[in-house]
């Protein structure tokens, strides 16, 4: 790979340099590479495990030499006492590069092959379905393997299976979540496969995991993951922390140069990216980088036409960039590249180099929840650029920033519910932290006059909610409170009704008292049985046992009207239609009706609030001396079900099919807010549509 025989990012290419210089420098510090373990570990992938699913089903699992590096790497490196190095893995690769079913033969090696009495493997993700994504993997490697059915004994049914035991060491293998942190006295985890970190909300499942590590001597938590886009998350904490580990330096340049001093010991890391100059949408051969087994798992056409559906579909850019070249966005979908904002992105004091100018500028006022947020512009020039006539023209160029307020008193529950660093920007200066639970008006007006004072401010613009003259707001959320209040509560009595289980949806009741043990097994058969599985199959009960359903009763058949009615009573304070939101009421519509609810909701709830933005638009632009240029939201893109009727209308006012036209080229034009065309201010002669009269002429022939 250090040869350039093999493709790698910048960040692998540090993970080998590390690893060949622990090789002649390790010893001195107490750790060594053990080959015979490390051998250990990568036969056992395919004498003992194999693959499932599609062209690779029931084949021994033969480790790619990207995934030999990681499994030898883990096992091989040990301390000074003979126990394992690494404690931790970061491992990032692009999507398809058999990141789970590494991990799933990684568990199964610790489960059954790694000399640990009663160990815990854990498959663990921020959700339930997310965690057994891995574990069925596990599941079905147990099943395609002669040696590991005769060890493992599963609980429950596929494809419901929950647990691998194997009785012989007294160990388990089975999913945990974040959902289910609380559950038990708590983990005692030998081996722990975190999968899809870029998803975790925080770090709950990870710090559960790794506080019960205290119990072993050589635990191992590993990290798997595609890349994300919230930069303020664990994940990228995670991957942040293994970058410098395999640089071998805290602060690591724009090329990531290999330093090789010792940051962590404890870690390994294995992070899959491009380099700095690499552009995937152009340049296939920086593909591997991002995805180590291109051209075994990964088809180079399947690359090749996600990449095309990246250059045709702006919205699908970043999904692609993130999911197949570990590219880290800021975004699920792209409203603007990255590399455009940065290359816009400039240091300047407003106050000294735009004392002169003209500067606007933009409110959006918050209460408690959000942030309140001012936004100012200065037209700094014009550029010449050329449309896409090819025509020269000029462009106004802009100074632009922002300055944000939030309550200081809530600011760091809100940063945890959000997962933003505000108290990070608020320290560093980005955010102005006011006293109090709520925003107070009076700090942002005082720094709103004295910005006028330094500046010259020519208008603030703000959107107003509900106001009866203009000035003063009534605020939507404080008018509905009753009705969002009684909802907010209605719906957590509900929820504390059925977690309390007060209620259920049926009763097995027995004629004798139960033992302890008995009632064990009664408990662990309904959960193996009674699950969304073996929904509508009959129940085979023995000794007498019975099976009572338990239906809606009139209690909870009017909690559900009263959610309905706060459904409504919501909707009505904010004027939108119910349906927008998902309630039909006792209504089912038909397309047809859902069509005219759609059209309804930009007329009656959109439109009003286009007219204020556009009116208030268009009076700034008459205070600037702008003739001819107005303000017009397009609401095409809402209305696409009613373009065929508008376009049926629109061919017959200009004279198609026979009728006498009453609206020219340029007035259908002007309607739909476009330029006039040279020569359409003429009525069209309408297409003629029967036979033409015959001539007078004897002559003539037809």
């Amino acid at each position: 790979m250090l040869a350039g025989d093999v493709i790698a990012g910048p960040h692998v290419r540090n993970a080998c340099r590390r690893h060949l210089k622990d090789l002649i420098e390790g010893p001195a510090r107490g750790i060594y590479f053990d080959r015979e373990a490390a051998d250990r570990a990568i036969r056992f992938f395919p004498t003992v495990l194999r693959l499932n699913g599609g062209q690779f089903e029931g084949i021994p699992f033969e480790l790619h030499p990207s995934q030999k590096f990681k499994t030898g790497s883990l096992f091989g490196w040990k301390r000074a006492n003979g126990k394992r190095r690494y404690r931790r893995a970061y491992i990032e690769e692009g999507k398809g590069n058999g990141k789970s079913p590494w991990a799933a033969g990684t568990g199964h090696y610790c489960l059954v092959a790694d000399g640990e009495p009663r160990a815990e493997v854990y498959a663990a993700a921020a959700n339930k379905d997310q965690a057994m994504v891995l574990f069925r993997d596990a599941v079905a490697m147990r099943d395609q393997s002669p040696a590991l059915r005769k060890r493992l004994k599963p609980s429950g049914t596929e494809p419901n299976v929950w647990n691998l035991a194997d009785l012989r060491t007294g160990s388990f293998f089975r999913p945990i979540s974040r959902e289910k942190r609380k559950a038990g006295s708590g983990p005692r985890p030998h081996c722990a496969l975190c999968d899809e970190v870029h998803e975790h909300p925080d770090r709950l499942i990870i710090d559960m995991l790794e506080r019960g590590f205290k119990f072993r001597e050589q635990p191992l938590l590993a990290m798997i993951t595609n890349s994300g886009s919230d930069r303020n998350s664990v994940a990228w904490e995670e991957r942040t922390h293994a970058v410098r580990v395999a640089a071998g330096t805290m602060t690591p340049d724009e090329n990531f140069t290999f330093v090789g001093e010792v940051i962590d010991d404890d870690t390994f890391a294995f992070v899959c990216a491009l380099d700095k100059d690499d552009d995937p949408l152009e340049d296939p051969s920086c593909w591997p980088k991002a995805n180590p087994l291109f051209r075994i798992t990964i088809r180079e056409d399947y690359l090749a036409g996600v990449v095309r559906q990246a250059k045709q579909m702006p919205g699908k850019r970043n999904g692609i960039l993130r999911l197949h070249f570990c590219q880290w966005t800021d975004a699920e979908t792209a409203w603007i590249a990255r590399e455009t904002l940065e290359a816009a992105l400039a240091d300047f004091d407003p106050v000294v180099e735009h004392r002169d100018r003209d500067v606007h500028a933009g409110v959006d006022l918050s209460e408690s929840q959000d942030l309140t947020a001012a936004a100012f512009a200065v037209q700094t020039g014009q550029v010449e650029r050329q449309d896409e006539d090819g025509r020269a023209v000029l462009l106004p160029t802009f100074d632009a920033w922002i300055e944000a307020w939030t309550p200081k008193d809530t600011i760091r529950a809100r940063a945890e519910r959000d997962q933003a660093p505000y108290e990070t920007w608020a320290e560093q200066g980005f955010l102005h932290a006011i006293p109090g639970k709520q925003i107070r008006l009076d700090f942002v007006a005082a720094r709103l006059a004295g910005i006028g004072a330094e500046l010259r401010l020519k208008e603030l613009a703000y959107l107003p909610d509900l106001t009866w003259d203009s000035r003063r707001v009534l605020a939507g959320v404080r008018l509905a409170r009753e009705a969002i209040g009684l909802a907010m509560a209605a719906e957590q009595t509900h929820a504390d009704f059925h977690k309390n289980g007060a209620r259920t949806s049926g009763v097995i009741s027995v004629e004798n008292s139960l033992s302890p043990e008995r009632y064990l097994q009664l408990k662990e058969w309904m959960e193996q049985t009674l699950s969304a599985g073996n929904t509508f199959k009959p129940l085979l009960l023995d000794n007498g046992a019975k099976y009572t359903s338990m239906g809606m009763t009139g209690e909870d058949a009017q909690h559900i009207e009263l959610r309905k009615h706060q459904i409504e009573e919501i909707c009505r304070a904010f004027d939108v239609f119910p349906q927008m939101v998902g309630h039909a009421g006792d209504q089912t519509p038909t397309f047809a009706s859902a069509e005219q609810f759609f059209i309804a909701h930009v007329v009656h709830t959109l439109t009003p609030w286009y007219e204020d933005i556009e009116q208030s638009i268009d009076l700034m632009l008459e205070d600037e001396g702008e003739e001819g240029v107005f303000a017009k939201f397009n609401q095409r893109g809402l209305l696409r079900g009613a373009m065929k009727d508008e376009a049926e209308y629109f061919s017959r006012a200009l004279g198609n099919g026979g009728s006498p036209p009453w609206l020219t080229q340029n007035e259908v034009r002007e309607l739909q807010d476009r330029n006039p065309l040279p020569g359409g201010d003429e009525l069209r002669n309408p297409v003629a549509t029967t036979a033409p009269a015959p001539s007078e002429d004897p002559d003539e022939t037809v």
